[in-house]
């Protein structure tokens, strides 16, 4: 009988041990895979977070430094007749500019009506001013036994025409660009006609019309 009893005590203590083993195994795997998730939540650390600032400023310092100088000037002369084919430089940008928008090259007063001019009350839209011209070219020559440097513009056939100069005081820059190889050049309209909101005294209210009382003009662009 006390043999038996034994035996009871054994095999209970035995089936204890092992619910007890199992429970101690799971306690640890369920903390151990709690850390393990809250470790993948937790946000970067600082040193992390510094470095990954620090990659992005470095790599928007080096496409700063992959960006050009820009220098601008308007051309000079445009107002006058073209001393090679005795045309008028006038026309010639004109007609370039009419050639542009038949083609779909070149927008209209940035496609604005005059109703869209009067209810958001803009004030001017230009005809054309703004807009970049197909090519430009620059030529180094002399004038007076002095340095020049004549423009030229194209058509939308690749004719060029020659449109004016760069001014006199801005040719020792424009040289010293040109000798160091620049990346590009290109030029827009300025001036020349645009269309206006007045007020007409006669209906007493806001009008459209067109303005033309400014001549045609060139700026040219370099990037160097």
């Amino acid at each position: 009988m006390k043999r038996f009893i034994l035996k009871k005590r054994s095999k209970t203590f035995h089936i204890v041990a092992t619910i007890f083993t199992y429970g101690i195994w799971a306690i640890v795997y369920f903390a151990t895979k709690y850390s393990t998730t809250v470790q993948d939540n937790k946000p970067l650390k600082k040193e992390n977070i510094t470095t990954t600032n620090n990659e992005t400023k470095a790599e928007q310092t080096n496409d700063l430094k992959t960006k050009f100088n820009i220098y601008q000037f308007n051309v000079a002369g445009t107002s006058f007749d073209d001393e090679e084919t005795g045309k008028n430089r006038q026309r010639i940008i004109q007609n370039i500019a009419k050639e542009g928008i038949e083609l779909g090259y070149l927008i209209p007063y940035n496609d604005t009506s005059n109703k869209d001019m009067l209810e958001l009350y803009i004030d001017e839209e230009f005809w054309v001013a703004g807009q970049y011209i197909k090519r430009t070219k620059l030529e180094i020559t002399e004038y007076n036994n002095e340095p020049a440097i004549k423009v030229y513009i194209s058509d939308y056939k690749d004719v060029y025409y020659h449109i004016g100069y760069v001014p006199k005081v801005e040719i020792n820059k424009v040289l010293e660009i040109l000798n160091n190889n620049p990346k590009e050049i290109y030029s827009e309209f300025t001036g020349g006609k645009f269309k206006e909101i007045y007020f007409d005294d006669e209906v007493l209210k806001d009008k459209v019309r067109i303005n033309d009382s400014l001549s045609y003009g060139v700026k040219v662009t370099i990037k160097y």
